[in-house]
């Protein structure tokens, strides 16, 4: 608990700072994540806590954005086509002779959809 309240905030200036909505930064501290203390109805959060709890999610936003960014990347570089018949012609064994080509072809156009069970 801070010696001064003035740095203590209130549940609406916390949300300002943390840009989410007032809601959340209930959840926040229900979930042990944002301390305060209880005077009377009113919450009062140390500004510290929100400080660092604003740290900690810009960092995991910011983790967050990289991730998707490289996997964006990958699928748009490395992804593999769908899979389908037309797709599986092009992995075929150099060294596979015709006969062995249609027999494994016939298996992958047998296997069409599964069957519904309704």
């Amino acid at each position: 608990m801070p010696d001064d309240p003035k740095d203590e905030i209130s549940v609406e200036r916390a949300a300002e700072i943390l840009g989410i909505s007032m809601q959340i930064v209930q959840h926040r501290m229900d979930s042990g994540k944002l301390s305060f203390r209880q005077v009377g109805m009113h919450r009062k959060i140390p500004l510290a806590a929100v400080l660092a709890l604003k740290r900690l999610e810009d960092r995991r936003r910011s983790f967050a954005s990289d991730l998707s960014a490289d996997t964006e990347d990958l699928e748009e570089n490395f992804a593999l086509a769908p899979f389908s018949l037309e797709n599986y012609e092009l992995q075929r064994d150099p060294d596979e002779t015709d006969e062995e080509y249609a027999a494994r072809r016939a298996l992958f156009e047998d296997l069409g959809p599964a069957p519904r069970s309704d």
